[in-house]
């Protein structure tokens, strides 16, 4: 919430500030991410994303490629640190990684920088994505903070790639980068739900716009398979079923954030015993089950 502490942070722009700043949150009481926002709503509550603000994830292995490919393509994000060896089964490895990850550093064995190479070189032949990744196109990893006006709740956002270029209506891109197992629409969709995307899209426009950098955006994901040949698929969320929904839930954490902020009351899942009836389609299941017929020769 506003604070005479956090002024400077109503409304500002940072190029260039380091990635582990920006996770431990600068605004002083604290700011609202996408990635927050999606803590406080369902599946997820208020009580998960209080608990882990003030705490360190556990670093994941998963996440490392992903990390590093981010890195090479947009030239931005933490620092790489290449192991030459083929896993972390082995000690010096294993240490190597650890103290990587203390250093808040991504660790990429070898083999896995290969592929990571491989992949920015595939993301920039690629007829679509490769012109909005050109180089003098946009800024890599730049910071934003504003209030939400409604609920004068601090927020940010780090956009991976602050284009320069405007599509033909006028709207400033933003392009995020996305690695996964398949970057083909349907699966795409999934992973919009899945990940929160459809959040994360509007909230991005919230800080271009609210900043005073631009009047309007537009955010385009580009997904790239982490398997060769690294096929790319760029997506437009869509402005009312994807977009305006993320907004909408958007405001709607900010509402809550406001509010259990007021109070430091920061509530799990449910204050009472909660009925869970089955779904409809189980209970159809077992109606069926009960009303099948004896089996032949049984009495």
């Amino acid at each position: 919430m506003a604070s005479p502490e956090a002024d400077e942070w109503a409304s500002k722009i940072s190029y260039g500030m380091p990635h582990d700043v920006y996770l431990k949150d600068p605004v002083p009481g604290g700011s609202l991410s996408s990635s927050g926002a999606r803590m406080l709503l369902e599946p997820n509550c208020p009580a998960k994303f209080h608990y882990w603000r003030t705490r360190r994830r556990p670093p994941s292995t998963e996440f490392d490629l992903g990390t590093a490919a981010h890195k090479v393509l947009l030239g931005a994000g933490p620092e790489l640190v290449v192991i030459d060896a083929d896993n972390y089964r082995k000690g010096a490895p294993r240490v190597e990684r650890d103290q990587a990850y203390l250093a808040d550093k991504t660790p990429v064995l070898q083999h896995q920088m290969d592929q990571v190479e491989e992949m920015a070189a595939a993301a920039r032949r690629d007829p679509v994505a490769g012109p909005l990744l050109a180089e003098g196109t946009g800024e890599p990893e730049v910071s934003f903070f504003w209030i939400d006006g409604p609920t004068g709740v601090h927020c940010r956002a780090r956009l991976d790639y602050l284009s320069s270029l405007y599509t033909k209506d006028g709207r400033l891109i933003i392009l995020d980068y996305k690695s996964c197992r398949s970057a083909a629409p349907a699966k795409i969709e999934r992973a919009i739900l899945d990940h929160g995307y459809h959040m994360q899209a509007p909230h991005l426009i919230d800080a271009v716009v609210n900043t005073g950098h631009a009047e309007d955006a537009v955010v385009l994901f580009i997904f790239q398979e982490k398997e060769p040949p690294y096929l790319v698929t760029v997506v437009e969320p869509h402005p009312i079923s994807a977009v305006w929904v993320g907004r909408e839930l958007n405001d709607k954490a900010r509402r809550v954030f406001a509010k259990c902020s007021a109070a430091n009351v920061w509530p799990g899942y449910a204050s009472d015993i909660v009925e869970i009836d089955l779904p409809i389609w189980e209970q159809q299941r077992m109606q069926r089950v009960v009303n099948a017929h004896p089996i032949r020769g049984i009495a």
